[in-house]
């Protein structure tokens, strides 16, 4: 990535975003310390949204919850809300 920043953790999982040069930032988080743990959420979007961002991030009952906004195809920032599993979450970042 050209450029992260992280805007939301809950000390194991961190939310922000990453842009590879091309201007837009893509949505993620990462797993504990480990910069490759990076997972684009922004993959798991529709085709058509660009410049999402992940701002806030929580787990509950072995669901983890983002919360960002993106471009979406019709011009407007519109708020996201990512819902998945992990198996396994790592011991919170020190």
């Amino acid at each position: 990535a050209y450029y992260s920043e992280l805007y939301g953790t809950t000390g194991a999982i961190h939310a922000g975003y990453v842009t590879h040069g091309t201007g837009s930032g893509e949505a993620g988080i990462w797993i504990g310390e480990d910069p490759d743990s990076f997972i684009n959420l922004q993959d798991y979007l529709a085709d058509g949204y660009h410049a999402s961002v992940a701002y806030a991030v929580s787990v509950d009952r072995g669901r983890v919850y983002v919360a960002g906004s993106a471009g979406s195809p019709r011009g407007r920032t519109e708020a996201i809300l990512w819902i998945g599993r992990l198996r396994k979450i790592a011991a919170p970042a020190r």
